[in-house]
């Protein structure tokens, strides 16, 4: 079996371990947020599902843009 040598340098960055949380960004979300369905209704409009700051599902509204405007 070969030995990767490559990889011990890579696995030698991810046991660092992290100190300042302030770094990471990708995950946090503040406020609410909206999912746009591809389901269309017979009038073209599109059903949109509406989550609060801490993800729980709060409603589902349709689009107001009329098809051709």
């Amino acid at each position: 079996m070969k030995k990767l040598n490559g990889i011990k340098s890579f696995s030698s960055l991810e046991n660092k371990k992290l100190t300042d949380l302030s770094a990471i960004d990708g995950g946090r979300h503040i406020g609410a947020s909206i999912v746009y369905s591809n389901f269309l209704n017979e009038e073209g409009r599109q059903d949109i599902d509406t989550y609060d700051q801490d993800g729980k599902f709060r409603g589902r509204i349709w689009d107001n843009i009329s098809p051709g405007c």
